[in-house]
């Protein structure tokens, strides 16, 4: 494989290679479409000359610049054999997880200033935001009860709900996190699971 070139080419001039199994579910794909209206392309999509532009990498961003009707695409082009193509298409989906503990208070920021629709570019949903972020300001160590229920005292008093018990939200400091989902994970890679465990 050799990079030859980064170029701006009319989206209609290019085509989708025949061996990508990637697919996306359409509400992604709106998703998709909202990012690039809203922020443009981050990265140019890969194509190779193969008797006219042919996508190895970038099939999804191209179609959602084919059904905004945008004229044009920025492209990297590289020289590549059917077999380097097969090879990035599977190279180019490693993506590293953004941490659950350090992203919290950004994505409660994100909650009070953001509207639906940029939410929705950044692949986000309110709902769920609200949801993972409501005890990030609880002080460390106050139980809570779902539904709205009083906070219970320090006395860790659990009522009984069934057969089942309430859980606890509990704030730890980054390195107090990180510890104990190291030692969940080396447990059970199933955290409901390890944390059964380490009840018995």
């Amino acid at each position: 494989m050799r990079e030859v070139s980064v170029a701006t080419i009319p989206t209609k001039t290019i085509r989708p290679n025949e061996y990508n199994p990637n697919k996306m579910p359409q509400g992604t794909f709106k998703k998709l479409k909202l990012s690039v209206q809203r922020f443009g392309l981050f990265n140019p999509i890969i194509v190779r000359d193969n008797d006219g532009y042919e996508i190895v990498d970038g099939e999804w961003r191209w179609r959602a610049y084919c059904e905004l009707e945008l004229p044009n695409i920025q492209c990297k082009i590289i020289e590549a054999t059917d077999e380097e193509v097969k090879q990035i298409i599977f190279a180019t989906t490693i993506k590293g997880k953004h941490n659950a503990y350090d992203s919290q208070q950004v994505l409660k920021d994100f909650v009070g200033t953001s509207d639906s629709d940029m939410l929705k570019a950044c692949n986000l949903d309110k709902t769920k935001l609200e949801r993972k972020t409501k005890y990030l300001d609880f002080q460390k160590g106050t139980p809570v009860q779902k539904g709205g229920q009083r906070l219970m005292d320090e006395s860790f008093g659990l009522p009984e709900l069934g057969e089942h018990m309430a859980v606890l939200a509990i704030c730890l400091t980054k390195s107090q996190y990180e510890q104990s989902m190291k030692k969940l994970l080396s447990i059970d890679k199933d955290l409901s699971k390890a944390f059964l465990q380490v009840l018995q």
